[in-house]
């Protein structure tokens, strides 16, 4: 799935800009932080830009950037509740869908 190979991804990259601090970003995460996240979800993922900026969007309304980063480097965390709906939200976004209405996720 595209969404763990971008976890996994992330977790690799977390730990070279933890030290950055959040804010900045206008969602909770540092610029840096946010461009990071952005270029991972493109690159690894192989997602879409407008996709990737929705999703880390979604994230920082979601979750703080030390709770980002103690997610990620946490191998054996589960996924936090909002993490996987940040996705889906885009998803619906990008299409012009409500499927997570559909599906009973809101």
């Amino acid at each position: 799935m595209r969404i763990r190979r971008l976890v996994t991804a992330v977790a690799a990259v977390l730990l070279m800009v933890s030290g950055c601090g959040g804010g900045g970003g206008g969602n909770g995460f540092s610029d840096d932080f946010r461009r990071q996240l952005i270029q991972l979800c493109r690159g690894d993922a192989d997602q879409s830009e407008a996709y990737c900026v929705c999703w880390v969007d979604e994230l920082g309304a979601r979750f703080t950037q030390d709770d980002m980063i103690r997610y990620l480097s946490d191998g054996t965390a589960e996924t936090p509740e909002g993490f996987l709906e940040a996705g889906f939200a885009c998803v619906d976004e990008l299409e012009g869908t409500s499927r997570s209405t559909a599906h009973g996720r809101r």
